[in-house]
């Protein structure tokens, strides 16, 4: 007598998964999700960190410029993937609050925080610095006023967000 002779046809099956296939399956399939949700997060992370870092230094150049009533303005190089802060002409490099040894300068390419981000534009009137006047009014590296919104394209993989200063009251948003 076979010990199947005791289970209905119905539940008889020739071609089923066992337990351990299923088991297997459901491990593979757990390993995968995990990975490209890693993956996806922290690229979307890198992204977001760079574009609020850029932002706020910007802000931080404006609240120079008024508070101590001088020209304060932002340097980008999109092909080295920098921006560096300025008082006065780019050559004279802001230091650092949080190490003032040091000249305010980002590096997305040596920034382990911002790996793998590029700059892919600035443009302020044909410029690719931005400056702002003891009233906080933004102007192009040239000096001439904005007359119209600048921008930083900030780019990861694929995915890219970009950060604008509005013409005259330099509100920054993206």
């Amino acid at each position: 007598m076979d010990s199947c002779d005791n289970i209905p046809a119905m539940f008889r099956s020739e071609k089923a998964f066992t337990l351990i296939e299923l088991v297997v399956l459901i491990i593979l399939v757990a390993i995968l999700a995990f990975v490209f949700i890693t993956k996806f997060s922290f690229t979307q992370a890198k992204l977001t960190n760079a574009r609020v870092k850029l932002t706020s230094d910007i802000r931080y150049v404006q609240a120079l410029a008024i508070g101590r009533g001088g020209t304060f303005g932002v340097q980008f190089t999109p092909g080295s993937e920098t921006y560096s802060l300025y008082e006065g002409s780019a050559a004279t490099k802001i230091k650092d609050p949080l190490n003032p040894m040091t000249d305010f300068t980002v590096n997305y390419t040596t920034s382990r925080e911002f790996s793998g981000v590029d700059i892919v534009s600035a443009n302020f009137g044909g410029s690719q610095s931005l400056e702002f006047d003891w009233q906080g009014v933004p102007h192009s590296g040239g000096g001439s006023a904005l007359s119209s919104e600048g921008s930083i394209v900030l780019q990861i993989g694929t995915t890219s967000t970009t950060v604008r200063i509005a013409a005259q009251t330099g509100r920054v948003f993206y």
